[in-house]
């Protein structure tokens, strides 16, 4: 194989150089398999070829070595750039313990993957400089805040990054309304009663109406009935903004409007509640600087104008690009839509990016954290991979996890001259504790590993023997012990996970999938997998991740239900 024979040499020539014109057989041997996985059965074969390669290669000068790679595989001379180490700008005007940082989310639907980088980037940089984090639930429509949210929102927030202070706006609302009359009576707002059609025309024409010359008395008498006689749609409060401008958010823009309805937290019926600018507006000038979604861009002009109306601080705010995740959804009006229609459980649903769901499925908030580094502070939206979290989510799980053997899909596994005797195992390859299965002569193994039993061939029972294959029928594998059990006789051979017979826990695993591929929805995006495990993996705790062998990171959920995470 003319592909496999210039691997062996290119990999060669790359490890002499790399080592003073040394090369190593042992450092050459697994980057072939990684790179030619089909060939692992061949791997005497392998270790010749390498060996040969290495003998020619040491026997070169360094000189005769880097001109031989030089001409044959260029590539391997360039280095490779070094993964730029994210840093976390510096705030300006920033002063050390005096910055204040805010995440304002409405009440409406559960957080995402999206929402969490809000979150840490401005949890990160009050940290930095020894400042405050504030959770502040922006609740002033009560017909889209929901009270399921509210627990639901404080919970996730609590878990990514701990605020120094919880609050909802609501309780501002009669400070708010002192604001708005404050406006009316310096006359940089007033009460419009046109209809919807009559405003919207106006705002597209660039047109005042008449409402805007009305006298301060006359507004504040039309101000109150917005508290009394007036119904929706009767009136609204309008701030004075310029009705020439090109951003159509500053042409006069409302404030307010009357909507009949008790909020569902503070149950009181508030009659006049804010648009989502004014308080915000307010509320921003409570902290020093914020990163948000690229959307309120536009809406930059107006809250500044607000605050510049109401004498009020103005702080740094910056605006920072949305991602979309290829393998999910993060719109809330598709997450409802796939719940109603009952193709996903709910906002937990594993397939999901919530981060409900990310905690349920057993994704690490370190993981999280450095997927919303790796995305980076920037205003250019982009599109970013599921698999790229997953990814990290397994590398800082791999190192802590304990290791158990599941074996999917049960067949059995006879083995005619092995007694029953206890086998120890590692429970991770870096750490001391050990963990004891019982073996005999029956044994359950997975039928998706029946590619690798052959008659005559040998294959590892993983941490035990080595057999070799007798016969395979319909419902069993026959097998006897090898009369060679030695390290090096094992070396080659493909390892199987193994689960006695007689001595084991029926085990099922909600196997979620990618809920989209290439953006069309995937209906066969969730598989449910029943198998036996070691009768060890009773002791692990409910949401403790763990490692079965040869099969994945899985998340306990209950007793005999795990959730594979990566």
């Amino acid at each position: 194989m003319k592909e496999l024979d210039e691997a062996i040499k290119k990999y060669c020539l790359k490890n002499a150089l790399d080592f003073k014109g040394k090369c190593s057989e042992k450092a050459v041997i697994p980057k072939i398999i990684h790179e030619f996985p089909e060939e692992k059965k061949n791997i005497k074969k392998i270790i010749k070829k390498v060996k040969d390669a290495c003998s020619r290669i040491n026997s070169l000068s360094l000189e005769e070595q880097r001109k031989e790679l030089e001409d044959l595989f260029p590539e391997m001379l360039v280095e490779k750039k070094k993964k730029q180490k994210y840093e976390l700008p510096d705030l300006e005007g920033a002063v050390m313990g005096g910055v204040i940082t805010a995440f304002p989310p409405n009440p409406s639907k559960h957080l995402h993957l999206g929402h969490a980088k809000a979150i840490m980037i401005n949890y990160a940089l009050a940290k930095k400089y020894d400042g405050k984090f504030i959770l502040r639930i922006e609740d002033s429509n009560p017909r889209e805040a929901k009270k399921e949210f509210y627990e639901s929102i404080i919970e996730d927030v609590k878990w990514l990054a701990p605020p120094d202070k919880i609050y909802c706006i609501s309780e501002n609302f009669n400070y708010y309304h002192e604001l708005m009359e404050k406006l009316i009576i310096e006359k940089n707002a007033y009460v419009c009663t046109c209809d919807k059609e009559t405003i919207s025309e106006n705002r597209w024409n660039k047109k005042e109406c008449s409402c805007r010359n009305n006298s301060v008395k006359k507004n504040l008498e039309l101000w109150k009935k917005m508290f009394s006689d007036f119904k929706e749609g009767d009136a609204i409060l309008r701030l004075k903004g310029d009705m020439g401008s090109k951003n159509t958010v500053m042409r006069d823009p409302a404030i307010a409007r009357i909507i009949n309805e008790k909020h569902p937290r503070t149950g009181v019926n508030h009659k006049v509640y804010p648009t989502y600018d004014f308080p915000t507006s307010i509320e921003d000038a409570k902290i020093t600087h914020r990163y948000r979604s690229k959307e309120f861009e536009l809406r930059k002009e107006l809250q500044e104008l607000i605050r510049y109306y109401l004498k009020l601080k103005q702080p740094r705010i910056y605006e920072l690009a949305r991602f979309n995740i290829n393998g999910s959804t993060t719109k809330g009006r598709e997450i409802r839509e796939l719940i109603e229609k009952k193709i996903v459980s709910g906002w937990d649903d594993p397939r999901l990016v919530t981060i409900k769901a990310l905690r349920k499925r057993g994704i690490l908030r370190e993981a999280i954290k450095e997927f919303v580094i790796e995305s980076g502070i920037s205003k250019t939206e982009g599109e970013i991979d599921l698999s790229v979290l997953l990814n990290i989510n397994r590398k800082i799980i791999d190192k802590k996890a304990d290791r158990y053997f599941f074996v999917p899909n049960p067949i059995k596994l006879f083995v005619s001259n092995l007694k029953p005797q206890k086998i120890i195992a590692k429970l991770h390859p870096e750490k001391n504790e050990k963990r004891i299965i019982n073996i005999n002569d029956e044994l359950f193994v997975s039928k998706n590993d029946l590619k690798y039993f052959e008659e005559r061939k040998e294959v590892r029972l993983k941490d035990a023997y080595n057999i070799k294959i007798l016969n395979i029928t319909k419902d069993a594998i026959n097998s006897v012990l090898s009369k060679n059990q030695s390290l090096e006789h094992s070396k080659g051979l493909q390892k199987i996970q193994w689960v006695p017979s007689n001595s084991n826990i029926k085990i099922k695993v909600i196997e979620p999938g990618f809920l989209y591929v290439n953006k069309r929805l995937n209906k066969n995006s969730l598989k449910i997998i029943s198998g036996v495990g070691e009768v060890n993996i009773s002791k692990v705790s409910v949401g403790e991740v763990v490692q079965f062998e040869r099969y994945g990171f899985c998340k306990k959920e209950n007793e005999n239900l795990f959730i594979k995470c990566c």
